[in-house]
């Protein structure tokens, strides 16, 4: 169920990227790159950046008609309540990835509702490695988990100063508060990959809630 879900994610990108609605995408990169920093082709994360637009572009930005493209195709499509539920519940977070469990299966924490997630042996392929934090999307489907492509790979240095800043907003459990949090992390990330060379403890700051 997650890959037939996975597939309609790839069709809906294909969709919604050409023709008629090319101006929208060229729109929303504007925008994806105001909110989270400027990108560069020679940027050794370019790729990675761009499927994370990708993942947004389709999720979150509206189209013409007010609706998101993947609100649209699933109007517009014949789609199983199944898919549907997956992709209607697409989980956006900042997760770690905790390693095995005793049964050797991957765990994934989300930090923000500080929830374990259990992958299953289907879906054990997840380009992280032990103790990687990062910005993603998860799908969902009864008890079984796939990331989705867009990674947003955190750095270690900034770790602690996001995790408290996670505990604050993880209280006040507001999504329109959460996406904001995680698009100026990303942001910030931006900035230290250009900085680098400065105390993360000076990039890595958040406005009290």
């Amino acid at each position: 169920m997650l890959e037939e879900a996975l597939s309609h994610l790839d069709k809906i990108l294909g969709t919604y990227s050409e023709g008629e609605h090319y101006d929208k995408v060229v729109e929303a990169k504007k925008r994806y790159f105001e909110l989270t920093g400027l990108a560069n082709e020679e940027d050794d994360d370019f790729e990675a950046r761009m499927r994370c637009f990708n993942d947004w572009f389709i999720l979150r930005y509206p189209l013409t008609n007010g609706s998101t493209a993947i609100e649209d195709y699933l109007e517009n499509n014949d789609i199983t309540e199944e898919s549907q539920e997956v992709l209607r519940g697409v989980r956006y977070s900042i997760f770690e990835f905790t390693g095995k469990n005793l049964s050797g299966k991957l765990v994934i924490k989300d930090l923000l509702s500080n929830e374990k997630l259990i992958f299953t042996e289907n879906s054990s392929k997840i380009p992280v490695f032990k103790a990687d934090f990062f910005i993603g999307r998860i799908l969902r489907y009864e008890n079984d988990f796939l990331l989705m492509n867009g990674i947003c790979l955190l750095p270690k240095e900034g770790k602690s100063m996001i995790k408290k800043q996670i505990k604050k907003v993880r209280k006040l459990a507001d999504p329109i508060i959460e996406e904001s949090f995680l698009l100026e992390v990303e942001k910030l990330k931006t900035k230290w990959k250009r900085f680098g060379h400065v105390d993360p403890s000076k990039i890595f700051t958040f406005e009290e809630l």
